[in-house]
């Protein structure tokens, strides 16, 4: 075998190792395309989430990874997702994304996404400020609205809300251990809101 051949066989071997190296890599970590799949759910309509029958007729379901809550009703929504628990861990539930219908309002661009049962009892999970089931968040134009408020008038709350688990950001994260199993309903109140979005992870 001569220089040439030997050279161009060495070549082989280090791109043939090169590319073992990477499929053990990709068995180790693979990239899951449903994992990094954003699922949308539309919402047509508000119930009465204090009735354990209508939040089991009308929620929808989410499962890990990112979902769009599109809401087609314009004046507001007041429903619920549910959520099966796959395994037992503590789970991290985000929301955050608002969008609304009215660009130019500040009042109505809020929302509350809390965690529950399907009897309405809450889950407690670690949020920014403490311990609560709820995940206030808001706008951007809203949390400016908040921000001039309150520099404008010291001493003053905007809106009046003064405990740290319920004051409103865009983005609102909580943590808590769940079992398998456990059938977590996420019931969710928006005023004038088209779309906002859920990560569970």
């Amino acid at each position: 075998m001569n220089k040439r051949d030997r050279l161009f066989m060495n070549l082989v071997k280090f791109f043939s190792l090169y590319l073992f190296i990477l499929a053990v890599a990709f068995a180790m970590n693979p990239i899951s395309s449903q994992a990094a799949k954003v699922r949308t759910v539309k919402i047509t309509k508000s119930i009465n989430i204090q009735l354990p029958k209508e939040k089991k007729q009308y929620a929808k379901k989410v499962v890990k990874g990112k979902t769009i809550v599109k809401i087609t009703n314009k004046k507001g929504a007041v429903n619920c997702l549910y959520f099966k628990v796959p395994s037992t861990r503590t789970w991290k539930f985000i929301a955050n994304g608002l969008k609304s219908y009215d660009k130019d309002g500040v009042i109505a661009q809020t929302g509350e996404v809390t965690l529950g049962n399907l009897q309405g009892h809450g889950y407690t999970m670690t949020v920014k400020g403490g311990k609560s089931s709820n995940l206030p968040i808001c706008t951007k134009a809203h949390l400016k609205a908040k921000q001039e408020f309150e520099k404008k008038y010291p001493g003053y709350t905007y809106g009046g809300i003064t405990d740290p688990t319920q004051q409103r950001y865009t983005s609102r994260t909580g943590t808590v251990k769940l079992k398998k199993g456990t059938m977590v309903y996420i019931t969710f109140q928006m005023q004038g809101i088209k779309s906002f979005n859920l990560t569970i992870d």
